[in-house]
């Protein structure tokens, strides 16, 4: 059976010459388990044919690449899932059904809850909120292409303005916390001062004179008491069982309010939290002030005795057909699908990631202004991500005419699923694993080359630098092509694009934002406000530096 390698980075299998801690491969053995550190993405070399399955996890992994030769064999790349349990720390792998080995994650920790703590009191840790808002603000910048477009406006044209007013720092983004804060904080007050009550019934002791109804049941235990009247029977307290009537506010639809409620203030003290630098926009104070009202909500309901509410749930038919809880429970629907994107998306942040550079890519092709655009294929939002895709572009998202420095002109061809979709890539080169690359061909000379995309997220508080992850990437590259030049005696040139992702301004992978090896550039980007609009034009520049190499 060919061996299975974990791999930090996925062109892991090509440097084998990297000492750097948390870069590198590791053959999976039944021996001992290994051990990878957490933040870093697991990817796996899977032989052809085979299937992969890790045990205790319930995602699996995703295959990213068609099979390549590598050796004696043929390999694809596939990338396994964040845990969100504490359950999936340690996992065992399973190729076509027999095990071949178990990895541990150091320092593992799962997707901190902004609900399920009492009233919304969100993350504990500082670091694990940093990483949470990060995914958080990348779902906004997907979700900014799926709102309606203005006249005679494209989709790209749209997100382009959109991450553009992110950089000018005037209003946060529209996102259903903001929809349910405009149309939802009467109807939760209403709901709330209001709450639908039920009558219920219950057999008690009660005294003789409070007695208004007796049924079968009370009937047999008067009967079984000694005594020959009823005043006897009830003995020295004069207490008979009866039944009573009260009025009860722990109902299905009040328990759906109090989840929504919290839910609610959960998801308005994140948004807050993110876009705290514009507290001084209406839309910013809107959110905070349904996040006080849901708070506050939350906590009435909890001192009236509603409970909590209990999946999985059905609804009756108040929540179906009473006009108000008819909308809440629509828009409680609404949440938990919303909420479930968001797991989803930690889950799959390093595909998220990956998502958000193909637009960023296309952005700054679009921006620069030595680039002029020649077609582009639509692009659509998908309404529920896809393990952490939202994007649906076509596999040749876009062709442009560049003009270099030097006066010279190229076409260039953006292809968004390099690995599985595009001749111009070799066989050797998907072993890479870039997600995208960039086609570039001379007008004149017919010179041909390409640009390898490269996005990497690490979301450990102590990760790999900017310069040995460029640097690895530089060996494994060249590396790459020494192979396909001894195998198939071809001269190909190509540069690689790292987009590594940076969450904050402390930690190891903070301290450069751009790195140049040979062929390699490596561009840290932080996409919030004007450090987005910084990340659009430099792409740019170095992608047009990188045509002026490829055709000269």
């Amino acid at each position: 059976m060919p061996p299975v390698y974990v791999l930090s980075l996925p062109w892991a299998h090509f440097d084998r010459e990297s000492d750097a801690p948390g870069i590198g491969r590791r053959k999976l053995s039944l021996e001992s388990p290994i051990t990878v550190p957490a933040g870093s993405p697991i990817w796996f070399t899977i032989p052809h044919g085979s299937e992969v399955r890790l045990s205790g996890h319930r995602m699996g992994v995703q295959i990213e690449t068609v099979d390549y030769p590598l050796g004696q064999a043929r390999y694809a790349l596939g990338i396994a899932s964040v845990g969100t349990r504490h359950s999936e720390k340690t996992l065992g792998v399973n190729l076509d059904g027999q095990p071949v080995g178990s990895f541990e994650i150091d320092g593992h920790f799962p997707r901190p809850s902004w609900s399920s703590l009492p009233q919304g009191a969100g993350p504990t840790s500082l670091w694990d909120e940093e990483v949470d808002l990060f995914v958080l603000g990348l779902i906004d910048l997907m979700r900014i292409a799926d709102e309606p477009l203005g006249k005679h406006q494209s989709r790209w044209g749209q997100v382009a303005e959109g991450w553009l007013a992110q950089a000018r720092l005037s209003v946060p983004p529209r996102a259903l916390i903001v929809r349910h804060a405009e149309e939802l904080h009467r109807l939760l007050a209403d709901l709330a001062s209001h709450p639908r009550k039920i009558l219920r019934r219950s057999r008690e002791l009660t005294q003789i004179e409070r007695v208004q109804q007796l049924d079968v049941s009370c009937v047999r235990w008067l009967s079984r008491q000694p005594g020959r009247t009823v005043y006897e029977s009830a003995g020295p307290r004069q207490r008979i069982l009866a039944v009573q009537r009260y009025e009860d506010e722990d109902t299905l639809e009040n328990r759906a309010l109090r989840d929504f409620s919290q839910r609610s203030a959960g998801m308005a003290t994140a948004y807050t939290r993110r876009y705290e630098n514009l507290k001084d926009s209406i839309r910013w104070k809107s959110v905070d002030r349904y996040r006080s009202g849901c708070s506050r909500i939350g906590r009435d309901l909890f001192g009236r005795g509603i409970s909590v509410l209990q999946p999985p749930v059905v609804p009756n038919y108040v929540l179906l057909h009473a006009q108000k809880y008819r909308l809440l429970w629509a828009s409680y629907l609404e949440l938990l699908r919303r909420i479930d994107d968001e797991d989803e998306c930690w889950r799959w942040q390093h595909r998220l990631w990956a998502d958000f550079t193909t637009l960023l890519i296309h952005m700054s092709l679009r921006q620069h202004r030595n680039i002029e655009t020649i077609a582009e294929s639509p692009l659509r939002i998908s309404a529920e991500q896809q393990r952490g895709k939202w994007a649906l572009v076509d596999a040749l998202s876009g062709v442009f005419e560049v003009r270099t420095e030097s006066g010279r002109s190229a076409v260039i061809s953006f292809v968004r699923d390099a690995a599985r979709s595009n001749t111009k890539y070799d066989g050797f080169l998907t072993g890479l694993g870039a997600t995208s690359l960039i086609h570039v061909q001379d007008l004149d000379t017919r010179a041909e080359g390409v640009i390898l995309i490269w996005p990497v997220h690490f979301f450990a508080e102590e990760t790999p630098g900017l310069k040995q992850v460029v640097e690895s990437a530089q060996r494994a590259l060249a590396n790459c092509l020494h192979s396909i030049g001894l195998q198939e005696d071809v001269d190909l040139s190509a540069k690689g694009l790292v987009l590594m992702s940076r969450l904050a301004t402390g930690g190891t992978a903070q301290i450069e934002v751009n790195r140049r090896e040979k062929d390699v550039i490596g561009h840290a980007c932080r996409p919030v406000g004007d450090l987005l609009k910084q990340s659009v034009s430099r792409v740019g520049k170095i992608i047009s530096t990188f045509v002026d190499e490829l055709i000269s």
